[in-house]
This record gives C-alpha cells, sequence and structure tokens, in this order.
C-alpha cells in the first residue's frame, strides 16, 4: 500500500510539474483532500469539486427499526486498501457474546476469502461474493449499518451511496468522501481504522440506539447535498467564475 500510493504521488507530481508556476490555470480537486493536497504543490486557485452521484435509485424513504439486530453490511474489496483485514481481524477475534448483537454481511471478492468463507460458518456472518453495483440497492435497504474501515480511499463513492440510502456509515477520516460528508455522531460515525475503534463505535450504537434515526434522516439530507442535479450547478458556476476571471 505504501509502495503504491509513493508511485501515485510521484506520478501526480511529475504531471503537475509545468504548471506548478503557472497562476492562469485552474486545479478542481475532488474533496478536501485532493484541494490540500494540489494547494501544497501549486500557485494556481485550487479548487473542491467533489464526486457528485445520481441517488434517486439509493434512496428509502422506509425508517428502519434500530431496536432488534443491528445488520452491518461491508461491501467492496477484500483487501488491506480498504481495510478489510482490519474487520476481519475485528469479526475473528472479538467476543461471540458482543457480536451477537448484529448480524454481519461481507459482499466482495479478494485475498481473504477463505477467512471469509470460514467466518461466514457462523450463524451471524454471511458471505455474498461479487454484486452488480445495480443490485447494491437491495443489499442497501436491507441494512442498517454500513462499515467500512478504509486506510486510503480519494473518494469513495460508496459512502455516498449508503448515506443516500439512510444506513449509518462507520468509516475513517482516511477516505476522502467521509471528510467532506460525516460529522461524527451526526450523520455518521467516524473511526481510525484499528480494531479497538470498531469495536468503541459499535458499542456506542448498541448504547444509542435511540439517536440511530436521527443520524439515518440526516445521513439522506448530507448525501442529497452530493445530488448529481447539484453538482451540474456547481459545475457551471465554477466555469462561469473561470470564464469571468480571463
Amino acid at each position: 500500500i505504501i509502495k503504491a500510493r509513493g508511485l501515485r504521488q510521484i506520478f501526480r507530481f511529475l504531471t503537475l510539474f509545468p504548471i506548478i508556476k503557472n497562476n492562469n490555470i485552474r486545479i478542481w480537486g475532488i474533496g478536501k483532500k485532493a484541494v490540500e493536497y494540489y494547494s501544497n504543490l501549486v500557485t494556481s486557485d485550487v479548487r473542491n469539486f467533489p464526486y457528485f452521484l445520481n441517488i434517486c435509485r439509493f434512496l428509502n424513504s422506509e425508517s428502519r427499526n434500530f431496536s432488534k439486530k443491528i445488520k452491518v453490511l461491508y461491501a467492496g474489496k477484500f483487501n488491506d486498501r480498504k481495510g478489510f483485514d482490519i474487520l476481519l481481524e475485528y469479526l475473528e477475534n472479538s467476543e461471540n457474546e458482543f457480536l451477537n448483537n448484529f448480524e454481519f454481511t461481507l459482499i466482495g471478492t479478494g485475498d481473504y476469502i477463505k477467512r471469509v468463507k470460514k467466518l461466514s460458518l457462523r450463524n451471524n456472518i454471511e458471505f455474498v461474493p461479487f454484486v452488480e453495483r445495480q443490485a447494491m440497492p437491495k443489499y442497501f435497504s436491507a441494512s442498517d449499518v454500513f462499515l467500512f474501515p478504509g486506510r486510503y480511499d480519494g473518494w469513495g463513492m460508496v459512502i455516498n451511496e449508503a448515506m443516500a440510502n439512510g444506513l449509518i456509515v462507520v468509516s475513517t477520516p482516511y477516505v476522502g468522501a467521509v471528510e467532506d460528508l460525516i460529522e461524527d455522531e451526526k450523520n455518521g460515525l467516524v473511526i481510525e481504522g484499528d480494531v479497538k475503534s470498531i469495536q468503541s463505535k459499535l458499542e456506542w450504537i448498541i448504547s444509542n440506539r435511540n439517536q440511530l434515526q436521527s443520524i439515518s434522516e440526516k445521513a439522506k439530507l448530507s448525501a442529497n447535498l452530493n445530488d448529481v442535479v447539484r453538482g451540474s450547478k456547481l459545475f457551471l458556476n465554477m466555469i462561469d467564475d473561470y470564464s469571468e476571471s480571463i
């Protein structure tokens, strides 16, 4: 992961090198993390243009029942960059008595299939192989929490999708969308990306069931701010601003 990120940074710098001192060029960064990164490299204006999503097919108007077992979903590659090894370690080593408050669904493929299949022998852990993106709304709607302990992700569109459906997103600040969209314990939950922090937030969920519906509804509202219609308007406004400055 470290080598891959290092190579990406090198290639990114080489790409930007010809324009580093060109003040006439505007750079649009995808999210706060990108804006901060590019602002430290170039002297030109850097603006935030996050990912926008057509949220219509992810919307869920129904309220969730948080009084029963909490249904936790992970969907993504089974690899270290997505933090899936952290989630695996948590599930393999946590006390069953506490985990029985939850039902876990793990969707994906990748490096840890054997361990996932072994975990799925438990009554409260389900393994689902690769799912087409258009089928994901069904799994979102059947879940309460989206757990995504990513180590690094430039944005992570799945965060937008889960929030639009009203899921309680539990993720790290190392995922770009989390830094832009989530305020801890307001419209989602932020963890540090280790076993201890996962345990702490899942305990918080069990102890604060009465707050989960409010977080779910606020997540939907936050996702709506990144709807493609708003994105189109922002795009046109930014083009107009640039045109006027020429």
